[in-house]
């Protein structure tokens, strides 16, 4: 006799071990980025580990939905093919081939963005981290950086910055 798995049981069970190995690999180039930091530079190590620490929750997030995944299939969400994984030397020499450019860089995606000037807390249904300050030239109070907490798990692109200008 075979196993007492359904043959849709092996496969999501295949699947989801997949998504845990490509998980382990991202963690695995994540921490070596981690180990040096220095060699490649500040911004571009930010980005990669950026870049792997989304990865890696794509794939836990994937893995976890084949795991709960119910019988109606409706609900079923196809983990697609591995994710391509770039290497370091692929962020330092950025997508410019041609060896006559002085720099490439890739031109910062815009959203929609407002300015608002308000005395009082405004509750915008986002949990927010601050993620850095700045002392700004000519200015008594310094800005603060704000994410959404969820920019990971949810892909929240929601951002603020904060500066008091008086008393």
């Amino acid at each position: 006799m075979g196993s007492s798995l359904p043959e849709n049981s092996s496969d999501d069970l295949k699947k989801a071990i997949e998504g845990l190995i490509r998980g382990r690999e991202f963690t695995r180039r994540l921490q070596e980025i981690i180990k040096k930091p220095v060699a490649l530079g500040g911004e571009v190590t930010t980005i990669m580990a950026e870049d792997l620490v989304g990865k890696i929750m794509d794939s836990f997030s994937e893995t976890l939905t084949v795991i709960n995944k119910s019988d109606d299939v409706s609900q079923v969400r196809v983990v697609g093919p591995p994710v391509d994984v770039k290497s370091p030397e692929d962020y330092s020499s950025g997508s410019c081939k041609s060896s006559d450019r002085r720099g490439c860089y890739k031109r910062r995606k815009t959203s929609e963005s407002n300015i608002k000037e308000s005395s009082d807390l405004v509750d915008d249904g986002h949990a927010w981290r601050k993620y850095g300050q700045k002392q700004i030239l000519h200015s008594t109070y310094p800005r603060h950086y704000f994410r959404c907490t969820h920019k990971y798990d949810q892909k929240c692109q929601a951002s603020k910055q904060v500066q008091q200008i008086q008393d």
